[in-house]
């Protein structure tokens, strides 16, 4: 039963990283100071599994988990850049205007998140090694408000100058973020996912217990 939720929760990591590293071409929001991108709207679901999998399996299992869903997803949006090139029938443009340019987006989250997960897993580790009993709920609290304050932080940061400031002149028409917008968003997301990540200890809580010690 344990290893079958672990698969579960593996499976759904990787389709979410998937999907938000597709959503992340989007701007939903954007002003002088701040620029949102549509991966917001899923990117929560990867920060609370690679918490539940770092506090029941340790930063290994998570930094293999992030690797294999970084690879699984560069495959995908090599398949999808590649089909791209195939002549379509009428409309066939909207699916070149999707899927086309994402390539770009996969390699700066990518680099992003490989580096930020990886970071908050050992971060998560380290804070659950303060305490006597690293999973109780003060200390999961601590572990998850801590870290993923940090690494949200320093994966958003990267992947909006990567994506941005980067590639996103080049591919998208000139279209571009500044640095100030790239910090800003990168703050307003780390208070986001802080905030998401309070109201989804509950769940956090219950996926601990469920997998439970090795």
């Amino acid at each position: 039963m344990k290893t079958k939720f672990i698969s579960i929760l593996l499976g759904l990591f990787i389709i979410t990283v998937i999907l938000m590293n597709i959503f992340a071409r989007q701007t939903i929001y954007q002003n002088n100071l701040i620029a949102i991108d549509g991966g917001i709207i899923i990117t929560w679901v990867a920060v609370v599994i690679s918490d539940v999998v770092t506090i029941t399996r340790g930063p290994k299992a998570t930094i293999k988990m992030t690797i294999l869903a970084i690879v699984t997803s560069l495959f995908v949006s090599l398949i999808l850049y590649l089909i791209s090139f195939i002549p379509g029938v009428k409309n066939s443009n909207i699916y070149t205007k999707v899927f086309s340019g994402t390539w770009f987006v996969i390699i700066s989250s990518a680099i992003a998140f490989v580096c930020s997960n990886s970071f908050d897993a050992i971060l998560n580790h380290f804070i659950g090694n303060r305490f006597k009993d690293s999973k109780n709920k003060v200390a999961i609290t601590t572990r998850v408000i801590g870290s993923t304050a940090a690494s949200t932080l320093l994966d958003n940061l990267i992947f909006n100058i990567f994506t941005f400031m980067i590639f996103a002149p080049i591919f998208l028409d000139g279209f571009h973020w500044t640095f100030v917008q790239c910090l800003f968003c990168a703050l307003t997301y780390a208070g986001i996912e802080i905030v998401i990540e309070i109201l989804m200890l509950p769940i956090t809580y219950k996926c601990v217990k469920k997998i439970g010690n090795n």
